[in-house]
């Protein structure tokens, strides 16, 4: 499955058994409407559903913040041979060519009406240098009762901008997808108040909760930190 969904998609993975016999494997990793037809002979399936992420903000030489990463959701489902199932992959937030605009959500993902993952939210940009700038939110899975040994975990945010930052150029990370690790890394923060004239850039999330690198100290100059570790 893994090997199919990554940190830069959203999509499905449909694992199909037979009395726990692994029998194949179907992904939808393109953007879209599908329907998934139960293949003879198998009795199990497990599905995971990955939502969009959001962009990020554009700012020309102002204040910007990572959008947010796609829910997760995953687990097994008893069905039976003929059954359909419709499917939707949600699109990753449409990259900002326009300076000084808000960027794009993620579409939601779905697998029938069992197990669902939404799209983070687009980061967004601002002017007004001293007020607090939020990070696009992470998006969240969910999943009907009846999904066998059903897991959700929620996207990270992209990283936030304090108030009273007062550097020209302040741009943030975007968060990562949840996933079977867990929830996904939240983009690195820019936590303190930086001289006028300071750039700083900060690192993206990573699954299983790495954020990214945070931007705490004041000074003149260029900073920049790095993305978060996978953690397993």
């Amino acid at each position: 499955m893994l090997n199919k969904l990554d940190k830069e998609s959203s999509g499905i993975v449909a694992i199909q058994e037979n009395s726990n016999r692994l029998i194949g494997e179907m992904a939808y990793l393109q953007a879209g409407s599908y329907k998934f037809e139960v293949p003879n002979g198998v009795d199990n399936i497990y599905v995971a559903v990955l939502g969009a992420g959001g962009s990020g903000g554009s700012a020309n030489s102002l204040h910007a913040t990572g959008g947010g990463g796609g829910g997760f959701a995953g687990g097994y489902l008893k069905v039976f041979s003929g059954e359909s199932y419709n499917i939707t992959v949600g699109s990753g937030g449409a990259g900002v060519a326009t300076p000084n605009t808000n960027g794009n959500a993620g579409g939601s993902s779905s697998f029938g009406n069992l197990l669902s993952a939404t799209g983070g939210a687009g980061g967004l940009w601002q002017s007004t240098a001293t007020t607090e700038l939020k990070g696009g939110a992470g998006g969240v899975g969910s999943k009907a009762a009846s999904v066998i040994a059903g897991i959700t975990f929620n996207g990270g945010r992209g990283g936030n901008k304090e108030s009273g930052v007062t550097g020209a150029v302040q741009y943030t990370g975007g968060g990562a997808s949840g996933s079977p690790f867990g929830d996904g890394g939240n983009g690195g923060d820019i936590i303190a108040s930086v001289l006028a004239g300071t750039t700083n850039y900060t690192g993206g999330g990573a699954w299983g909760g790495g954020n990214g690198g945070r931007c705490i100290t004041a000074g003149t100059g260029f900073k920049a930190t790095g993305g978060g570790g996978l953690r397993n």
